[in-house]
């Protein structure tokens, strides 16, 4: 059975995204830093070049020196981070308020001083600002020409990512936050549904590992339910039982105290039962699949994945020889898994008739009667016992009205394989009689 992955367009994409409308309140009239008075440096200037720095001013117009955006003079670095550092600013204005924004600062050096040159100022803070408008094509257009001159501007590529995910352009987005580092606390959900969708992309395209490397991105950046199952999702898909279960079980503690759906609750469960299932360990599932029935009792997916376990196992046994122990488990399964009993009990009763040296009829019979109780058009369930009281002297009479009446059911079905078999059977029974 196949994980589910369905949380991720829903929960994920809801509940870890700056919501659009909030960046269209934020909107409004936007000045950029000023510069009032240049600092001085203390250290000695090397030569003639120009030096380009990412200033972070705070609303309060207190500078921060974020790194060098290009130089011509590396000689010249320290003394212009210094001027930077030293000079006077006005903060950014947004509304008439100060807010914290960048400032690209830029100076010339002759060799024996330092003058301002303009360069782009508080060029960032205006494609933050068309973002937070709403104009994310404009945004993206003016980051990538301007991140294209400053290939080392960790904000630009913070930015870019932003308004990447907001175009719904996800693998360009974790491109861009990739460059970008540390993501800061503001920007985590977006970037993290950035990280979650690429994993989809991933997973649909088959490609496991590179879906759970993003997955796991996106779990460190906004750890919940949606994130964690999502990277459960692509660990079992990816062959890690062990790692899926662990994150599974992540997700199924945060969906109960986050206040997720109860049908978002069973889907993590469904996963969480086939990762236990899988790996073998059956008495892990049972009490998660008992949880998913009772959050959603129409999802028979979690009772489904316990069933093919049993299947798994019983039919390992069936191909050693072990016709017996095969039909063993799969009245265990049975009786675990109340909703698969039908097929579980017929599948008893035909491995209890592959028995050997000599099939078991009447055990076959008592489990193909348990499934007919349930499903008395079973196809498989009439044909053990049809086949069952064949075996037996005197039974053919009514061992065709079974046989006949798998027939029928298996040719409604659009079993062909089955039908050929059952009439074999018909046609040896009826020579016999």
């Amino acid at each position: 059975m196949r994980l589910r992955n369905v949380l991720i367009a829903g929960a994920c994409a809801g509940g870890l995204a700056w919501p659009q409308a909030a960046w269209a309140q934020d909107a409004g009239s936007y000045q950029p830093p000023k510069l009032l008075k240049q600092g001085v440096a203390t250290s000695a200037l090397s030569g003639p070049g120009s030096v380009k720095l990412k200033v972070k001013i705070d609303a309060g117009g207190v500078p921060s020196i974020e790194g060098i955006i290009s130089s011509t003079n590396h000689g010249d670095d320290q003394a212009a981070t210094e001027i930077a550092r030293t000079s006077t600013y006005r903060p950014a204005l947004k509304n008439g308020k100060p807010i914290l924004a960048y400032y690209d600062f830029e100076l010339k050096f002759t060799g024996t001083e330092a003058s301002f040159s303009g360069g782009a100022v508080g060029t960032l803070g205006s494609f933050e600002m068309m973002t937070r408008a709403g104009n994310y094509k404009g945004a993206q257009s003016g980051l990538l020409a301007y991140a294209a001159q400053h290939p080392g501007d960790r904000q630009a590529q913070l930015d870019l990512g932003i308004a990447d995910t907001f175009l719904e352009q996800y693998d360009d987005a974790v491109a861009a936050f990739d460059k970008a580092g540390t993501i800061p606390d503001r920007a985590k959900g977006i970037a993290a549904k950035a990280y979650s969708e690429a994993s989809v992309a991933q997973y649909k395209a088959k490609a496991f590992a590179a879906g759970v490397a993003e997955a796991k991105r996106a779990a460190e950046l906004a750890p919940g339910f949606a994130t964690y199952n999502a990277l459960g999702f692509g660990e079992y898909s990816n062959g890690d039982d062990a790692a899926a279960a662990a994150d599974l079980e992540k997700a199924r503690a945060l969906a109960a105290s986050q206040q997720a759906t109860a049908h978002q609750r069973a889907l993590i469960d469904d996963n969480l039962v086939s990762a236990y299932a899988d790996a073998g360990n059956v008495d892990a599932a049972l009490p998660v699949a008992a949880e998913a029935a009772q959050l959603e009792p129409d999802d028979s997916n979690a009772q489904i994945a316990i069933a093919n376990y049993y299947v798994k196992k019983a039919q390992a046994l069936a191909d050693s020889g072990k016709h017996e122990d095969a039909a063993a488990v799969f009245e265990e399964g049975a009786r675990q898994v109340p909703s698969q009993a039908v097929a579980l009990y017929a599948q008893a009763a035909i491995a209890y008739l592959n028995a050997q040296p000599s099939p078991l009829n009447d055990k076959a019979k008592a489990d193909a009667d348990k499934a007919l109780a349930s499903d008395p058009q079973s196809a498989v369930a009439n044909y053990a016992a049809g086949v069952a009281l064949g075996n037996q002297t005197g039974r053919q009479k009514d061992a065709l009205v079974y046989l006949q009446k798998a027939d029928a059911s298996a040719k409604k079905a659009g079993d062909s394989n089955l039908s050929n078999a059952i009439e074999k059977a018909i046609a040896q029974l009826s020579r016999t009689r």
